[in-house]
């Protein structure tokens, strides 16, 4: 599992901005901004996982519980790449608002974050 990304989570104006910037100025840290490659991976891998059937937001998130945790933090992280570079970390600013406009589950997040406590993002 990858120690590259420090997700930062909150709710507008709680100080996300600067907690970001000052994570970011250091010089090991690229920060990346609201990525939205995490959802955007999670509900590839859902309708993947169903096959073409259509998946309704109640399915979504607890098909997302079910997902092989490991195989979504690296595909995720895979796919920040373009963004990213090899940058030994970058920051991935998430609104927890527009995670209730997503199909995506938190708690599913949380469960990436755990794998293994000595490497997993860090969620601040």
């Amino acid at each position: 599992m990858s120690s590259e990304p420090i997700f930062v989570i909150g709710m507008p104006r709680t100080g996300t901005t600067l907690v970001e910037r000052i994570i970011g100025s250091h010089s090991e840290v690229k920060s990346a901004g609201e990525l939205p490659n995490f959802p955007q991976v999670m509900t590839k891998m859902v309708h993947e996982q169903a096959a073409g059937r259509e998946v309704s937001q109640e399915e979504m998130i607890a098909a997302s519980l079910e997902l092989d945790m490991r195989q979504l933090g690296e595909s995720y992280i895979e796919s920040t790449r373009g963004v990213t570079g090899d940058t030994a970390h970058f920051i991935d600013t998430v609104c927890a608002a527009a995670l209730e406009g997503e199909a995506v589950s938190l708690e599913a997040a949380v469960r990436l974050m755990e794998l293994d406590a000595t490497d997993v993002p860090r969620l601040l």
